[in-house]
């Protein structure tokens, strides 16, 4: 802090480089922070140790902590490998337009950039998150949050959860359920044969606790009964793929007797499963075969063009070699990671999509790698 009655001079574009700027006897307000001065006055009721308040505050400081824990300069930098330091700014073409001339900022002093450019826009790091991964602020956050090893703080965040925001938060929860409970069974004696499937595969222990690798019991709904157990509204599981529905309204799992295999997003929360049959049971009881695999039918969190498997954990490697290798399994990215190549994941099927493309470029992957099985399919 400023000595009290010290005076600093600060350029900017209301202030001559020459004019005196007081500086205040408290701690300067972070960049993005409302000043106290900015904010509506309590009531008179309120207490300056009103809970509200308190966490607000709380939640504040959380969002100022990430951002000093991560320069913008280098959260840019990992996402546009080409901005260079200019003197104090740093520079590069913009990411969010073409153009053959720089004039894209950024300003580490301030904690902002800025697009001179097209686009005419700017703003903090979080609000670059927002613009370059296609996300909204709070999925922002979790995605700084990551980068620094902080933890978000879910206690304070349930109270800026409202409406439809709420409900998907719902949705998430309820797949961390899932994904409990099928790693609960695949530890147990009924995994036993599932365990043994993927260790003739050659997957390790730490490879399957990594990608969170489970077992849906053959027989019963256990997740359905475990859920209202737990006064879990049945519909969630429905509209999250889990449960389905048969013609008379009766509710079962969708998934029996399958190896599951957690689907993320790239930021790591599980969307859906892929759920794989074990060989014993590839035929059904009346001699017809079954799929081997199945994934979680489309919701509104699990849109297959839209998803790369293992991206949330290959981004950061990506981001250091720029090379993304693409293949067709999940056991293949299991496998690849196991065996050292961090910079594996796989779309689910062959065929890639727009959206797909778009995922591959905000990697920061500069040449990507397709290792696809000879059939078919592969081709």
């Amino acid at each position: 802090m400023w000595p009290i009655g010290e005076r600093l001079r600060v350029p900017g574009p209301f202030v001559s480089k020459d004019q005196p700027v007081p500086v205040p006897s408290s701690p300067p307000v972070p960049y993005g922070v409302p000043h106290p001065a900015q904010e509506s006055s309590p009531s008179p009721s309120a207490s300056p140790r009103d809970p509200a308040r308190l966490q607000d505050l709380e939640f504040r400081q959380f969002v100022e902590r990430l951002k000093l824990r991560a320069p913008i300069e280098e959260v840019v930098r990992e996402r546009v490998p080409e901005l260079k330091k200019r003197g104090a700014l740093w520079q590069a073409r913009c990411p969010f337009h073409d153009e053959r001339t720089p004039s894209f900022t950024v300003d580490p002093r301030r904690g902002t950039w800025h697009c001179w450019g097209a686009c005419s826009e700017g703003g903090d790091v979080i609000g670059f998150l927002e613009r370059f991964e296609g996300v909204g602020f709070m999925d922002a956050l979790r995605i700084l949050a990551q980068s620094t090893g902080e933890q978000m703080p879910e206690r304070l965040l349930e109270r800026r959860r409202r409406g439809g925001e709420s409900k998907i938060e719902e949705r998430y929860d309820v797949l961390r359920r899932a994904e409990r409970l099928y790693r609960k069974a695949f530890l147990a004696e009924e995994g036993a044969e599932a365990r043994a499937y993927v260790a003739d595969r050659g997957l390790s222990p730490e490879t399957l606790e990594l990608f969170g690798v489970g077992w849906a019991p053959r027989e019963g709904s256990p997740l359905l009964a475990a859920a209202r157990d737990a006064k879990v509204r049945p519909e969630l599981l429905v509209e999250t793929g889990l449960v389905k529905r048969a013609d008379d309204g009766r509710a079962y799992d969708f998934f029996r007797g399958r190896l599951m295999i957690p689907i993320r997003d790239r930021m790591g929360r599980t969307v859906g499963f892929g759920g794989r049959v074990l060989p014993a049971d590839e035929a059904r009881g009346d001699g017809r075969p079954q799929a081997k695999y199945v994934n979680t039918p489309e919701t509104a969190l699990f849109l297959k063009g839209r998803l790369i498997f293992g991206l949330d954990l290959a981004i950061a490697d990506v981001r250091r070699s720029k090379h993304l290798v693409l293949v067709e399994g999940y056991t293949d990215v299991m496998a690849l990671h196991q065996a050292g190549c961090r910079s594996a994941a796989a779309v689910l099927g062959t065929a890639t999509t727009s959206d797909h493309a778009a995922l591959v470029r905000r990697s920061g992957a500069k040449r990507v790698t397709l290792l696809f099985d000879g059939d078919e399919a592969g081709r």
